[in-house]
């Protein structure tokens, strides 16, 4: 089935992601379908080499219900130490 809609995601440029200062944590399936998720983290961990980046396996776009432990352990645990 084609994913439509209502309003389109956004690329952010490269240098719209180096003015983020917060610490931050970018969580992203490895099946997902909005766009190729191993290029979106490579490029993440290229422009962001302080942020929490991961991919995670055996899930797509929600990765909360596919990998609801995993994924609360690791923010919790990205939020514990801050």
């Amino acid at each position: 089935a084609k994913v439509i809609f209502k309003v389109p995601p956004r690329v952010f440029s490269d240098n719209e992601f180096r003015t983020l200062t917060m610490p931050f944590q970018l969580l992203v399936g490895e099946n997902e379908f909005l766009y190729n998720s191993r290029k979106a983290t490579e490029r993440a961990r290229r422009i962001l080499p302080d942020g929490d980046i991961e991919l995670i396996q055996n899930c797509n776009h929600a990765i909360v219900s596919d990998q609801t432990k995993l994924v609360k352990e690791k923010v919790l645990s990205f939020l514990g130490g801050r």
